[in-house]
């Protein structure tokens, strides 16, 4: 490649990484991972990921300890460095897909794979989320890739680069990389009806790779904690998870066998109707179409899996980009195919005109800024349509151009909404160096707070609840508490953040509103002002507000019987 190509590629992958880079921490995964990298960074302990000084045995180490590397350069208590590493993860993975669809049909066919992949919705989501799938989905791309040259063309050096790629994938999220990996080449065996092709991988030499990247972890590991540390990872937090094990059940990610045929749409877009073409042309040359098996496979695993989230579709999303552009790089389309194409099209004019809703969210000049720049590529475009063969690389681009204008935009603006480590270090500020305590089994804050303050939290029981400040969250339209009743707090800030509520709280004393004997509790309604505080009471607490009283004020009083 000449420099200007090189050029123009650092650029593209710059403007990648802009949206949403400083976007701070938003639920539901940012804030536990955010608080593992750095916990990682200040105790320098790379085998075992812990929350809160308490060891966090659901994934292997990989993605935190990049985030810890890139953490203690750019400091531990921001965010930014270890988006930086989603970000890194992401990236490579387009330059995966770029470089192997550029070596089997050339540099066009591999700068719309790329384009397409970075443009499809998840992966576009979770490439600037701080999550450790971006790394699952670096070592499966890796690995499948790999495996599709090894048909072709079997080496060493392939065989040793396939079994890397499954050490990546198991090191980021344990057996479930391994999984995808082998459902996707087993699928696209049966399909092809090529059992040589097991003997052409040298799977004795991607044994060997794999394990050695896998060991040394699974042995360090076995010394921090025995079995039950190996145990708990491997066997619970894979095995028993797959399974629906009550042991190893992910509570709220259990859903039925049709779960993916309803998010799967929504995750590629804004490519989902062309995936439809697509796939129902690699179906037509099941034998012929290296990607099918590889998208197939792992799709029939996850959907017979116990726990299924939207963002593990991203490992398949490689295989679909290529997928897509195997057929739109083919010279003819049935006319149903066109109006397909046509609506797509659509889809990218509408995106490049979306960053002027920036008008009316408070983001004006920002808005009309990038929506000038989505428009001024559209004339360009629009001018360069009579080149057929360049067709499906603009409409790329213009996707492409349209999605990141517009993201930048939204996360501009959803961010004072949805930041919690906004939330936290004001939260700190106001402890102004008194003890914050975190309530046990609250990840949010388990990992929040440490990596604000640098230090770990006194974890306490919600039934053993002492005087001091806490911090919780509760979904906005619920005005509980996590403490029993008896207990009188004051709260100090409560701010909605996202669909949260978040609170800093200071219990003060035990029980002043007890019932006694039975005795009838007060109806629900407005009550006489207790001293100069007018009061609410409800059928579950009595509030005691300074100032005017309403709901959501800054300081006030709450007495749980």
């Amino acid at each position: 490649m000449n420099t200007r190509v090189i050029i123009c590629a650092v650029l593209l992958l710059f403007l990648f990484a802009v949206p949403g880079i400083n976007h701070g921490l938003w639920l539901p995964d940012e804030p536990r991972v955010a608080g593992i990298c750095s916990e990682m960074a200040r105790t320098r302990d790379f085998v075992v990921p812990k929350l809160n000084g308490q060891p966090f045995l659901e994934k292997p180490p990989l993605y935190y300890s990049a985030g810890a590397i890139v953490g203690t350069l750019a400091g531990i208590d921001r965010d930014i460095p270890y988006r930086i590493v989603s970000l890194t993860f992401g990236i490579l993975t387009l330059l995966v897909t770029f470089f192997f669809m550029k070596r089997r049909y050339g540099f066009t066919p591999g700068l719309v794979a790329a384009g397409i992949l970075a443009t499809t919705w998840e992966f576009f989501h979770i490439s600037r989320w701080i999550l450790v799938d971006n790394a699952l989905v670096f070592g499966v791309a890796v690995a499948v890739f790999t495996y599709l040259e090894l048909t072709r063309k079997p080496s060493v050096g392939n065989s040793v680069l396939l079994g890397l790629g499954i050490g990546i994938s198991f090191l980021a999220k344990g057996a479930a990389g391994p999984a995808i990996i082998a459902s996707g080449i087993g699928m696209d065996i049966i399909l092809r009806r090529d059992w040589k092709t097991i003997r052409n991988t040298n799977p004795f030499l991607v044994i060997l790779t794999m394990t050695a990247l896998i060991l040394p972890w699974i042995g360090a590991l076995y010394g921090k904690g025995g079995w039950p540390f190996v145990r708990e990872i491997i066997v619970v937090n894979n095995i028993m998870r797959f399974t629906g094990a009550p042991e190893g059940a992910a509570l709220g990610h259990q859903h039925g066998m049709f779960y993916y045929l309803d998010l799967f749409p929504r995750a590629v877009l804004p490519w989902t109707l062309l995936f439809i073409p697509a796939f129902v042309s690699s179906i037509r040359h099941y034998r012929e179409n290296p990607y099918l098996g590889l998208f197939l496979g792992p799709f029939v695993l996850l959907t017979i899996a116990s726990t299924k989230r939207g963002i593990y579709l991203t490992p398949l999303l490689p295989a679909v980009a290529c997928m897509v552009t195997h057929w739109l790089m083919s010279s003819s389309f049935k006319q149903w195919e066109s109006y397909l194409i046509k609506a797509t099209w659509l889809i990218a004019i509408l995106g490049c005109v979306l960053p002027f809703s920036g008008i009316f969210m408070g983001q004006a000049l920002l808005g009309i800024l990038l929506g000038g720049i989505s428009l001024t590529t559209l004339f360009m475009v629009r001018r360069k349509m009579e080149t057929s063969y360049l067709k499906p690389m603009l409409l790329v681009a213009l996707m492409y151009v349209g999605l990141i204008a517009s993201t930048t935009v939204y996360f501009s603006y959803m961010t004072p909404h949805k930041d919690f480590l906004r939330f936290g270090r004001e939260a700190v500020r106001t402890a102004d160096g008194r003890e914050l305590h975190v309530l046990k089994g609250d990840e949010l804050f388990s990992g929040l707070l440490p990596m604000i303050t640098g230090k770990t939290h006194q974890v306490i029981d919600t039934a053993d609840t002492v005087p001091g400040l806490y911090m919780y969250a509760t979904r906005y339209s619920d005005d509980s508490t996590p403490f029993p009743h008896g207990i009188e707090i004051d709260i100090l800030i409560e701010k909605k953040v996202g669909n949260k509520r978040a609170v800093l709280a200071e219990v003060l004393a035990g029980s002043q509103a007890q019932d006694q004997g039975g005795q009838d509790l007060p109806e629900p309604g407005i009550l006489p002002a207790v001293g100069d505080r007018p009061c609410y009471l409800d059928s579950r607490h009595l509030i005691t507000m300074k100032g005017d009283g309403r709901r959501g004020f800054r300081r006030g009083c709450v007495v749980f019987w």
